[in-house]
């Protein structure tokens, strides 16, 4: 018979969950080269899916993860396995080649997944691209101007055009972006990349076109595991080292010359409260640049787009907060719940399993075990020194495929958490207010699929959602304090830098809202985080997404979100930048530049901020398909 039952766990104070993993995961990577694994099967039978750690990180081999140390192992990016091996932490060591062709008048740098360098819309003629600088994270190391990796340059990237012309297949690989590079994940390789079109939307042109001769680009192509990773453990580290390096280079090779800066990938995790690593970090590397002499930098990034999708909660710890967790069956991802509570606070958590069976903690790291194999973990981490602290709950996947055994490579079915309704109610004796998100995992085109994604059950959040009056006008979220499921509050855990700017989803028919497109919280807990404006993502209610560039030269593919609206803004800006400098627009709300018509009944600063920016149509995107 199945038991399942619930074990303390005495761990040093760095392991998982003790404290935060991803604002350490920078400190382990540049202190101990790529110590950091992850099994080429996300879903192997061992427990790597909560990156479970040691004092300074995991280290090859170590039975904590379980990796065979002979057995070939897919890493996060092609870093040497020690210290001695790295060959510089952060820096470039040796110097970037000669400026080649036309300074710029502004420059777009596209921190993103796989990004087409050979595309016809990135290019000024046959054999020359606008694109200035390129790091191929996921590439093979082969120089010292970047720590892992390959840096690609303008000259470089022309010798291969020359070289190669419109032979795709041979650009690709030359680029190391050959699927033998990294098999089984996505790369320009494929039919359509994130990257791709956004660096389109942002900064394609027609090969000829003046106005693209003066728009620059820069490109990051993370490491392809760090978006199979769709809650954003390990995205933080990768993209703000990139930012840094090419900001970097920026500096040198372009002085004066503005960059726009498109991250267009968002969390539904984290603090939300602006001191998330990813958000502190990109305050700094921007601060930094400008210290330095650099030119303005302007960083755009999501608002989210989980609106409506029942991730989020809010709660009061003293009354009691009540919980549905529901697990899907067949979901071959872990399932992750954060929950934040103000330092000082008593949270208990109680948990009722779909089976009946009953838990309750209030302190310490509790695994959850079936049979003797670890099917979830439940963390009450320290505090982040910040004003709050977390309590995470992660569970395995529900699906139970065979697999292989990453330690024996013996087949064998993994132990899955129970699917249905988890039970969680958050208590205790102080009146304040406890907030809880479930960690996305979906996944863009080109990547394995996980979903379905797990999420928040409440029949009275279901009636107001449906039953709410048609036409009503409305000043704020319609969350009302019938259910502990909001809508305010699920703006992406990134939306919290100074410096970036975030932006909303809006279609271009009619400039409401898009139904996805995420929230600020203005209930009093978190302060004021929201987005700066609206802009296109979609064309209409039937017809979602803009037209972008596939991956190879010719085709063109569809793209919504609000990630779709950040390069819409940044294309905008880029404009602005050339023909009359740092525009007011990015402070205040500019005649000509924005709209706050009150026929828009979705015009509220929770989720449009300043209002719906006038961009569109913009030279050189189409949006209609």
């Amino acid at each position: 018979m199945t038991t399942l039952t619930w074990q303390a766990r005495p761990v040093p104070r760095s392991a998982a969950g003790h404290p935060q993993i991803r604002d350490r995961l920078a400190e382990w990577l540049c202190g101990d080269g790529l110590d950091f694994l992850m099994h080429k099967q996300k879903h192997a039978a061992a427990p790597e899916w909560w990156f479970a750690l040691r004092e300074g990180g995991p280290t090859l081999g170590a039975a904590e993860h379980g990796l065979d140390p002979d057995q070939t192992y897919r890493l996060a990016a092609p870093l040497p396995l020690g210290q001695a091996q790295f060959p510089v932490p952060v820096a470039a060591q040796a110097p970037d080649l000669p400026m080649a062709g036309a300074q710029p008048e502004v420059l777009v740098l596209v921190i993103d997944n796989a990004i087409s360098l050979g595309h016809e819309r990135f290019r000024s003629g046959p054999a020359s691209s606008r694109i200035h600088a390129a790091w191929i994270m996921d590439a093979e190391w082969q120089d010292g101007r970047v720590p892992f990796g390959r840096m690609w340059q303008k000259s470089e990237i022309d010798a291969q055009l020359t070289t190669h012309g419109d032979d795709f297949d041979a650009l690709l690989r030359s680029f190391g972006q050959a699927p033998s590079q990294a098999p089984g994940l996505p790369l320009a390789w494929g039919n359509t990349a994130h990257g791709t079109q956004i660096a389109d939307l942002a900064a394609g042109y027609a090969a000829g076109d003046p106005e693209g001769t003066a728009v620059g680009i820069m490109a990051v192509q993370l490491p392809s595991m760090v978006y199979w990773d769709a809650v954003g453990a390990t995205v933080g580290f990768f993209a703000i080292q990139g930012l840094r390096r090419m900001l970097a280079h920026a500096r040198t090779q372009f002085p004066g010359v503005p960059v726009v800066v498109t991250f267009a990938y968002s969390i539904t995790g984290g603090p939300h409260d602006g001191t998330h690593y990813v958000e502190s970090q990109l305050d700094a590397a921007v601060e930094a640049h400008l210290a330095e002499g650099g030119a303005p930098v302007f960083p755009i990034i999501p608002a989210g787009n989980s609106y409506d999708d029942q991730r989020h909660a809010r709660g009061q710890l003293d009354v009691g907060t009540d919980l549905s967790w529901r697990l899907p069956p067949g979901d071959r991802s872990s399932n992750v719940l954060e929950i934040w509570v103000p330092d000082g606070a008593d949270p208990t958590v109680a948990i009722t399993l779909p089976d009946g069976s009953a838990f309750s903690a209030d302190a310490g790291i509790w695994d959850l075990q079936r049979d003797g194999d670890v099917i979830g973990r439940l963390a009450f981490e320290d505090s982040f020194g910040t004003g709050q602290r977390r309590i995470l709950l992660i569970l395995a996947p529900t699906d139970t495929t065979v697999v292989r055994d990453a330690a024996t490579g013996v087949a064998k079915h993994r132990a899955p958490a129970p699917a249905g309704a988890w039970g969680l109610r958050i208590s205790g004796s102080t009146p304040q207010t406890v907030r809880a998100w479930i960690h996305r995992d979906d996944q863009d085109f080109g990547f394995q699929p996980f979903e379905p994604q797990s999420y928040l059950e409440d029949a009275a959040y279901e009636a107001l959602r449906r039953h709410r009056p048609k036409g009503q006008g409305e000043t704020t979220v319609p969350d009302g304090d019938v259910s502990p499921i909001k809508r305010s509050g699920t703006i992406s855990g990134f939306a919290g830098s100074r410096r970036a700017l975030t932006v909303a989803g809006a279609r271009a028919r009619d400039r409401r809202l898009s139904k996805y497109s995420s929230a600020a919280d203005y209930s009093g807990g978190i302060g004021h985080i929201a987005p700066l404006v609206s802009a296109v993502s979609d064309v209409s209610i039937v017809k979602p997404g803009l037209t972008s560039a596939s991956n190879r030269s010719g085709g063109k593919r569809w793209r919504s979100g609000t990630s779709a609206a950040v390069p819409v803004v940044a294309r905008w800006l880029s404009r602005q930048l050339r023909s009359g400098g740092l525009p007011s627009v990015m402070t205040e709300a500019a005649e000509g530049h924005f709209s706050l018509d009150s026929d828009l009944v979705q015009a509220l600063f929770e989720r449009q901020g300043l209002g719906h920016l006038n961009s569109f149509p913009l030279p050189g995107i189409n949006p209609m398909r």
